[in-house]
């Protein structure tokens, strides 16, 4: 009998670590034997193949075998069981699987992006370290924005691993592994990767500009995270707001003005963040990219809001339950349902109150894997901000 849709899961993983390490089950079966719990070439097969349910044993044997945590196999495998079948299986190259994830990314579709990122590390040529960093690192990026963060966090670590010395890309992976340090409420080592982005901003002032504004948003969001506001330097990000739109990355300025929108209104500075705001939504839809149109309409929502322009910011925060509902968008939905209940508490509406609040619960309760659905066109510039 055939097993379900985890056994299938923890099968392709176990099968693909072994595969990447060079082993065949012939190999497994004497290691496993030399530590006393014997794990036969038959038995083997059945895992890989998805026919048998795997024993708690096994797996600790296994991931001390691959030098993995059991729980980050289980992490794996839930991931490798909802991800579409194929993935990476045809005829596709590693580039053209990273193109096609960039693509889903900014058809706000994060999952199906991360999916596609790592398929295009999975098939790089080992020796290619640099390009599995920034493939590595791409795919921790849209986890996050999937909401998975444990992952995004373990995506992250393995584009250090894969590079040692100070490259670019490594450097990269950093300042993404502090973000989601940060997120996860490891402050401590943040602060040990706040200081490596610090000295990596100063080193790239003039040798790589991109990377310097990268690193010098990258900093500042680290600051916000860690409850710093007061830290952060508007006037940097300025000059990183301007430094992408000259160079032709509405998407990155649209970011980066969002992000120092959300920063002055958490230091009450309203009038202000709203200009941010306001100026991120209009970049991001130079772009035409969801994410990016999604995170900067809810930081002008939440700037509305904060000014007591409830219809305006109603009006925002709708369009975008609209874009983000249709594909499982799990974080903006959720930060648009917690806004609007808050409206309509103040405005004294309690069935939308109680509308917005009972969406918001029945999204906690999903399994956070958006279903696969066809893009849907993002906003457009003309839309009313």
């Amino acid at each position: 009998m055939r097993g379900g849709r985890e056994e299938a899961g923890i099968g392709r993983v176990l099968r693909g670590l072994r595969l990447e390490r060079g082993l065949v089950l012939a190999d497994l079966d004497a290691l496993s034997a030399e530590r006393g719990y014997r794990l036969s070439r038959a038995r083997l097969s059945e895992i890989e193949r998805g026919e048998a349910p795997i024993k708690l044993h096994d797996l600790v044997v296994l991931g001390h075998l691959y030098g993995i945590d059991p729980g980050d196999l289980l992490l794996e495998a839930e991931t490798e069981a909802v991800a579409p079948a194929g993935v990476g299986d045809n005829e596709e190259s590693p580039d053209e699987l990273f193109e096609k994830g960039k693509s889903l990314y900014y058809l706000g579709k994060p999952l199906d992006a991360a999916w596609s990122f790592d398929a295009a590390a999975r098939g790089r040529d080992p020796v290619e370290r640099d390009a599995r960093c920034l493939m590595l690192t791409s795919a921790a990026h849209a986890y996050e924005r999937a909401g998975m963060m444990r992952l995004a966090l373990r995506r992250g670590q393995q584009a250090l691993d894969v590079l040692e010395e100070d490259a670019p890309t490594r450097t990269r992976a950093v300042a993404k592994v502090c973000i989601l340090l940060c997120h996860s409420g490891a402050r401590g080592r943040a602060y040990l990767y706040l200081t490596f982005i610090s000295r990596a901003i100063e080193e790239t002032r003039t040798r790589d500009r991109v990377l310097h504004a990268t690193l010098l948003h990258q900093y500042n969001v680290a600051l916000h995270l860690l409850g710093s506001d007061a830290d952060v330097s508007i006037e940097d990000m300025e000059q990183v707001i301007a430094f992408f739109h000259e160079i032709g990355l509405p998407d990155r300025a649209a970011r980066a003005s969002s992000f120092t929108a959300k920063s002055l209104a958490v230091l009450g500075q309203i009038e202000r963040a709203l200009e941010f705001a306001r100026q991120g939504a209009e970049l991001a839809d130079e772009e035409k990219n969801v994410d990016a149109s999604l995170f900067a309409r809810l930081v002008l929502g939440r700037c509305l809001s904060a000014r007591a322009e409830y219809e305006q910011a109603e009006h925002v925060l709708r369009q975008v339950v609209t874009v983000a509902e249709p594909l499982g968008l799990q974080r903006p939905l959720d930060d648009a349902y917690e806004l609007l209940a808050e409206m309509a508490s103040r405005l004294d509406r309690p069935v939308d109150q109680e509308k917005w609040r009972r969406k918001r619960g029945k999204l906690r309760r999903t399994d956070g894997h958006p279903k696969p659905q066809p893009p849907i066109s993002p906003f457009r510039p003309g839309d009313s901000l």
